[in-house]
C-alpha cells in the first residue's frame, strides 16, 4: 500500500523566492525543507574555506524567514503540531 504524501509551501512574508519552506508530510513523519541560497562556485569555495579554518563573521551564516500571519499559514503550522503530538 502506498503512503499518502502531502506537500505544502510556506513563503516568507517578504515574498522573496529564496525564502520558502517546503513541508512534506507522510503518515508518520514531517519533513521541513529550507531553500538554500544559490551562490556561485567561488562564493561557496570562500565560505567553505572559512568554515574549514573556523573563520567566523560576527553574525554567523544565517538567513531569516518571517512567518506570515495569515490564516492559511497558521492552519498549516497547527496541522504539523497536531501530527507531531
Amino acid at each position: 500500500m502506498e503512503e499518502k504524501i502531502k506537500d505544502d509551501i510556506i513563503i516568507c512574508q517578504c515574498n522573496s523566492p529564496n525564502h520558502k519552506i517546503v513541508i512534506r508530510k507522510d503518515e508518520e513523519d514531517i519533513y521541513l525543507y529550507f531553500f538554500l541560497n544559490d551562490y556561485s562556485f567561488f562564493k561557496r569555495l570562500i565560505l567553505g574555506i572559512k568554515y574549514i579554518f573556523k573563520i567566523k563573521n560576527s553574525y554567523g551564516n544565517f538567513e531569516e524567514f518571517i512567518l506570515p500571519k495569515d490564516k492559511q499559514t497558521i492552519n498549516k503550522l497547527k496541522q504539523i503540531l497536531k501530527q507531531l503530538k
